[in-house]
């Protein structure tokens, strides 16, 4: 068990020190290489907490339209 226990944390501590790729982001890409259409954006998430088994729980986003 402390073996295991050793390999899940030294897979932790590696996974901490690896950084995530520095790119470009996801909407800059699109208005470069996307000639035509339009994008969405997240602005607002309205209710965070959404109750599965309450039918009249509701979630809500409010989104942005991009277009050139």
């Amino acid at each position: 068990m402390k073996e295991i226990l050793r390999y899940i944390t030294a897979i932790y501590v590696l996974f901490l020190f690896v950084e995530c790729t520095a790119g470009d982001k996801a909407i800059e890409e699109v208005m470069e290489e996307i000639e035509r259409g339009a994008v969405f954006r997240n602005i607002d998430y309205n209710n965070i907490v959404f109750a599965i088994n309450d039918a009249d729980s509701a979630y809500s986003i409010v989104l942005e339209e991009q277009d050139i």
